[in-house]
């Protein structure tokens, strides 16, 4: 009899513990989320959503790896709720890479957005924060290729060295920064090929013949999202966007670039060097009345591409002398471009100028925030050609 019993009991306990379970499938895994400005005060969100039945299928099946949906609502969460039902399975947030805002909501602030972001514990603090001038067109052309996982499609672009011109903001980045830490944040801009978007904010942003705005990327693939450009935050709110010359020089000054082609006109003609290898740029701040920022940059080159005729003009180090005059020319514009028109510490010299007072209170009486407006900077650039190749005779 108490076999018997044992037996229900147990059959009954094996049974209801599987009750919950559910599978890899049973999920809609959130990898990408944009939002957009709607109408009455309310937001657009836009989410894509991995197909996990096509991932690790050996073909790209009708429909891709990834599926949009969006949805109108006050926040993000009742959002959801609302994708939820027209979605079969349940939204998981534990796989989201990226969080992309729109201009518009971007320069009216995202603070509270990234706070509410950082309580859901499913969402990861190096989840990618980035700027689109529209997010549900930007996912909805987003097309991975060469990666048939969509998580891992976000990885790559935004955290190893592959690409070369994103910059890297995470979710924790911008939480700090908004909440006491003393650092301005700069996010990548994300665009859609084809698209005409919010220019620059300043016309003679010209850096050389191979530096684009934001709308103007010369590029065509299946995969129409791009990395287009830099989005400069003061606070929580985005002030102006960069090109893609200006991604280089923040990446340079924050020892974050990766190898990185580097074209100069001389004469007619342009000169290509492939950036290798780069040291820790040493920066000295003396904070008078007016800020002088001190910078010296050591950069090993390989020349790529020298016409002919210019190799006859630039040979040994005259070519080297060429590079380090035009970098140095460029970050100065670059940095006079922060302090003058953005007024805002980019590349957070703070760091350094908090070193030379004694008290926060000295520090504070400062007024940094002020002052950086008016800084000057003394930029030294030193370049090696490693491997200059044949500049003629």
């Amino acid at each position: 009899m108490y076999k018997k019993l044992f037996l229900i009991f147990l059959s009954v306990m094996l049974l209801t513990s599987c009750a919950d379970r559910k599978e890899i499938d049973d999920y809609a895994y959130v990898i990408a989320a944009g939002i957009d400005e709607a109408e009455n005060g309310k937001y657009k969100f836009t989410v894509s959503l991995a197909n996990v039945n096509s991932i690790g299928e050996t073909k790209e099946e009708k429909g891709g790896n990834m599926s949009s949906v969006t949805a109108v609502a006050t926040d993000f969460y009742t959002a959801l709720d609302i994708i939820n039902n027209n979605v079969s399975k349940k939204i998981n947030l534990s796989h989201t890479k990226l969080i992309v805002f729109s201009s518009a909501v971007a320069r009216s602030g995202i603070k509270s957005f990234t706070d509410s972001f950082v309580r859901e514990l499913k969402i990861r603090p190096g989840t990618i924060v980035a700027v689109s001038e529209n997010c549900e067109d930007y996912l909805k052309n987003l097309n991975p290729m060469l990666e048939i996982n969509p998580e891992k499609y976000f990885k790559e672009i935004f955290e190893t060295d592959n690409t070369n011109y994103a910059v890297r903001s995470y979710l924790s980045d911008f939480f700090y920064a908004t909440n006491g830490a003393p650092e301005t944040v700069v996010l990548p801009v994300l665009g859609v090929m084809g698209k005409d978007v919010e220019n620059s904010d300043y016309e003679n942003n010209d850096y050389g013949e191979n530096d684009f705005g934001v709308d103007k990327v010369p590029i065509s693939a299946k995969n129409r999202a791009i990395v287009s450009g830099t989005a400069y935050f003061s606070g929580d709110k985005m002030i102006a966007q960069g090109t893609l010359k200006e991604n280089i020089f923040h990446l340079l000054l924050t020892k974050s670039a990766k190898k990185t082609a580097y074209s100069a006109r001389y004469g007619d003609e342009q000169v290509a060097v492939l950036i290798s290898e780069f040291k820790k740029p040493e920066i000295k701040v003396l904070c008078k009345e007016n800020p002088k920022i001190c910078l010296r940059l050591f950069i090993d080159c390989e020349a790529v591409y020298i016409p002919d005729e210019v190799s006859k003009n630039l040979k040994g180090e005259k070519l080297e002398k060429f590079i380090e005059e035009d970098i140095k020319k460029n970050i100065v514009r670059y940095l006079d471009k922060t302090a003058s028109y953005l007024k805002t510490d980019t590349e957070n010299f703070s760091k350094c100028a908090r070193k030379r007072f004694l008290t926060q209170k000295a520090w504070n009486e400062y007024n940094w925030g002020e002052k950086y407006k008016n800084s000057t900077f003394d930029v030294g650039v030193k370049v090696n050609i490693v491997r200059p190749g044949v500049l003629g005779e």
